[in-house]
């Protein structure tokens, strides 16, 4: 599940940032691919998506990425990330509660059961 942000910066000159998340494995300090991407969410600096993914992954994982962005007309600037270790993930165990997004200064990231 992908929850909730708050506290996210505003980046748009114009009106608030429009945040998404994406979501990418990563091998060997690279991003392999992207698996799951978040809807748009315009001009709020404390998005709640309530997404759910089902994301069998059947190879090995160093981490998974999720990375805040704000969207704009012609690209999408970065916000923050946080991200989950393939030994963690390999345990099983449920992983949820607020996380702080790294690059940001205050921003937090939430997801639940995942």
């Amino acid at each position: 599940h992908i929850l909730e942000a708050r506290n996210l910066p505003n980046l748009d000159s114009v009106g608030l940032s429009d945040p998404y998340v994406t979501v990418d494995v990563y091998r060997n300090g690279r991003s392999m691919c992207r698996i799951a991407k978040t809807r748009i969410i315009d001009d709020n600096l404390n998005p709640q998506w309530e997404e759910v993914f089902r994301l069998p992954i059947c190879y090995r994982v160093d981490e998974l990425r999720f990375k805040v962005k704000d969207k704009d007309v012609m690209s999408a600037e970065y916000i923050g990330f946080m991200s989950i270790s393939g030994k963690v993930l390999a345990t099983g165990d449920n992983i949820e509660g607020w996380f702080d997004l790294k690059a940001s200064r205050k921003a937090m990231f939430k997801t639940l059961d995942f």
